[in-house]
Order: structure tokens, then C-alpha cells, then sequence
């Protein structure tokens, strides 16, 4: 007679993107949502785990994976002996206790004493020891003492030097302190202006004038002034009979003439 299983599992591809069926008799089964690409790869990697393939990486690169083929390392001599001494030195709790939780489980500082027995108090890791803290005090009483010394020894020669600087009878140099005078006040050259007009009444480099214009295709005699109009960030040289610079050709062509 067939055994009856006590549950079976249903899967489908609505919860399950690859799902792989092994009868003990026949071919198996795959069913997947997955491109066949991958699922091919998917199962390829379930193959390698089982066989025990060398991983992604170490495909790949053609050498042993830092991670998956690490040498696993020893145990540092020593270890178990000290895993065993640390274990008898832990307490033995009641197993009932400990099944019980670790709020009912203690440790040997909170054992609570047995019939007549005094409790042992709990040790203070602040607690000095009264000889240390004395000796303490000795050298520190000591320092301040040293430094007392020093600073009465530092006041008395200050003081001599005082007292000899003021029997000294070789002449002083005194020193005038009286406030510095006044600096004399420098001549500051008038500002340069920004509005000038033209020999015809125009605005110079600023207005558009006919005159300048016409004075501008003319040999003549340099009129120079300097102007620093308000788009200028320096100071200008100009003629104003034709608002060109003094060294123009057309000012030496009147020049020769």
C-alpha cells in the first residue's frame, strides 16, 4: 500500500518565479516566469553549489576565490584550554533557573548568602589605598613647597634690582612721552572731473557733436584736457576741439605745418 503523505505544498508561478519538480521516477519538471536565459543561469548555479564549483570569480579571473576558497585557519594553540578554564569559572546556575530566563539567572556577586552567612560586600574600583593617597599627599605637598621656594627666591631678586636701579647714581636717560604731533597735511591734487564740454558746447565723450566731428578730419592745434568720464575707471588725455588724444597724428600734422 502507497504512503500517504500528511501535507502537500502547492506552488505556483504566481508566488514563485522558478519552480523545479523531482519525481522519484521520471524526468523532472521546471517551470519558470523567467526569461530562458535566465533560468538557465539560475539552475547552472544551483549545479555548481551541488557539485562544488568554483564560483563566479574564480571563473572568471582563472584563480582560487579570496572568499569562497580561503583557507580556513587554524585554531590558535592554546584556545581550548582557555575555553575550558573560562567555562569552570563561570557560575552553575540552577537549569531549572536559567530555562526559566535570564532575569532569574545570577552571577556569583549576587548570590544571595546562605543561613548565617555574612554578605560580602561589593568591591568599589574607585577605593584608593590609604597609603597610596598619603604618599600622594607627601609629594604633593613637597611640589608645592619647591615651587613656594622658587617663586619667594624670584620676588626677592626682583626686588634687589629695583632697589639697586634706584640708588644707582649714574645719570637717567629720561624719555619724553608726549603724545606724537600731528602730521602735517598733504596737498591733494584737485579731482579730475567728469563733466567737461567740448570747444563747441557738447558734452565731451559724451555727446555726439558735429563740430568734433568735423575737427576730427581737420589739422589743427591740440586743445588736452584730462577727464575721467563716469563709464572710465582711469583717468583720459583728450583734445577738446575733436575729443582724440594729444598724440594723434592729426595734432603733429598741424604741428609740421
Amino acid at each position: 500500500m502507497p504512503r500517504i503523505p500528511d501535507a502537500v505544498n502547492v506552488a505556483s508561478l504566481d508566488t514563485h518565479c522558478l519552480i523545479v519538480t523531482v519525481p522519484n521516477h521520471g524526468p523532472a519538471d521546471v517551470s519558470s516566469s523567467l526569461p530562458r536565459p535566465a533560468a538557465a543561469a539560475v539552475l547552472r548555479q544551483i549545479a555548481d553549489q551541488l557539485e562544488g564549483a568554483p564560483c563566479p570569480t574564480a571563473r572568471a579571473t582563472g584563480r582560487p576565490c579570496p572568499v569562497h576558497d580561503a583557507p580556513t585557519a587554524p585554531r590558535p594553540r592554546g584556545l581550548d584550554a582557555l575555553l575550558a578554564a573560562v567555562g569552570d569559572q563561570l557560575p552553575q546556575d540552577d537549569p531549572d533557573r536559567a530555562a526559566r530566563g535570564l532575569a532569574d539567572m545570577t552571577t556569583p556577586a549576587d548570590r544571595h548568602p546562605a543561613d548565617g552567612e555574612q554578605p560580602r560586600p561589593h568591591p568599589n574600583p574607585f577605593a584608593l589605598d590609604p597609603e597610596q593617597v598619603a604618599r600622594a599627599q607627601q609629594q604633593l605637598g613637597e611640589a608645592f613647597t619647591a615651587f613656594g621656594r622658587k617663586l619667594r627666591t624670584a620676588i626677592e631678586q626682583a626686588a634687589a634690582t629695583m632697589q639697586q636701579a634706584d640708588d644707582d647714581p649714574r645719570p637717567r636717560i629720561e624719555v619724553d612721552l608726549e603724545e606724537p604731533a600731528e602730521p602735517e597735511p598733504v596737498d591733494t591734487p584737485p579731482a579730475v572731473p567728469t563733466v567737461v564740454e567740448c570747444a563747441h558746447g557738447y558734452g565731451l565723450l559724451r555727446d555726439s557733436c558735429p563740430g568734433c566731428d568735423h575737427e576730427g578730419e581737420t589739422p589743427h592745434e591740440a586743445d588736452p584736457v584730462t577727464i575721467r568720464p563716469e563709464w572710465a575707471k582711469r583717468n583720459m588725455r583728450r583734445c577738446r576741439r575733436c575729443t582724440l588724444r594729444p598724440s594723434h597724428p592729426i595734432h603733429r600734422a598741424e604741428r609740421t605745418a
